[in-house]
């Protein structure tokens, strides 16, 4: 049954954070004055907005004749001394059936119960939480809590459930080495009640090198996924490889291609073989 896509600007103004300020520059009393300014300039400085990166990418899922067209928004701000993160997935799948392993997919014993369906996923999406440092630490830990939204127009493509649960990222550089990985723990809280609960961990991991300026060896995958609530010989896709990175300036806007290949090592029996991603990447 199909239904309206819902959701998904439910988390548009939560992206980010917008202040104004006033100063009242008729008051008569230059002290007066001078304060209220001086309280507002530090307000001013309390808030900031550190990047802001936006990925286009598509993958070619072997074995299922399946493809997905996404969005990656990844931006950082903060609070006085407080570092936000927040991340946000939204997809545009080709589905020939239910793919297991895609995290926004149902969980369901038969995947070909679902008849073909093109259409938008559910949106999953974060917010990580950390103290800004005067000195860079190369490992860098943020807390936070991970949302999956039921935005999907068809219910082959999503969960019908609202999911939430704690999430951790973790960030480490050294030298021309980047890596990470964010870890987010779902459970449904409310949603369509004859869908199947939602129980699912998401482990998406990131691997950079630079190997000079302009070119970087790279593995993000779409991620790890583990059903809790399946067989263990059903419950997790875990794909491995990488690619490379291509630097591009276009006038003052930074840019960067990405073109990658996984294999999936451990995945269900009708889960994906194998993944073709290319990823377009521009940075504000």
């Amino acid at each position: 049954m199909k239904r309206q896509s819902i959701g998904a600007l439910l988390v548009a103004g939560l992206l980010f954070p917008s202040v104004s300020f006033a100063i009242n520059v008729g008051d008569t009393d230059y002290e007066t004055t001078h304060n209220r300014v001086r309280q507002q300039v530090d307000a001013r400085e309390r808030y900031h907005f550190t990047r802001q990166a936006t990925y286009l990418y598509t993958d070619f899922l072997q074995g299922d004749d399946a493809t997905t067209l996404g969005i990656e928004t990844d931006a950082a701000f903060g609070f006085s001394d407080i570092h936000v993160r927040h991340i946000m997935y939204l997809e545009v799948a080709d589905y020939p059936r239910v793919v297991p392993g895609k995290t926004t997919n149902p969980d369901v014993t038969e995947p070909d119960a679902f008849e073909e369906e093109t259409g938008i996923t559910d949106l999953l999406t974060g917010f990580w939480f950390s103290r800004d440092k005067e000195e860079h630490h190369a490992l860098e830990i943020g807390y936070g809590l991970g949302l999956q939204l039921p935005t999907a127009s068809d219910d082959s493509l999503g969960t019908g459930k609202w999911s939430a649960g704690p999430s951790i990222d973790i960030e480490y550089k050294k030298g021309n080495f980047f890596g990470g990985s964010i870890f987010i723990q779902l459970w449904d809280f409310a949603g369509e009640s004859d869908r199947k609960s939602v129980n699912t961990l998401i482990w998406k991991y990131f691997l950079m090198y630079d190997l000079n300026p302009d070119w970087k060896l790279i593995s993000i995958p779409y991620g790890v996924t583990y059903y809790w609530n399946k067989p263990s010989d059903e419950a997790l896709s875990l794909p491995v490889g990488g690619g490379l990175q291509r630097n591009l300036h276009w006038g003052k806007q930074e840019l960067s291609v990405h073109l990658q290949a996984f294999k999936y090592i451990v995945r269900p029996s009708k889960g994906s073989e194998a993944d073709v991603r290319l990823t377009l990447e521009w940075y504000f």
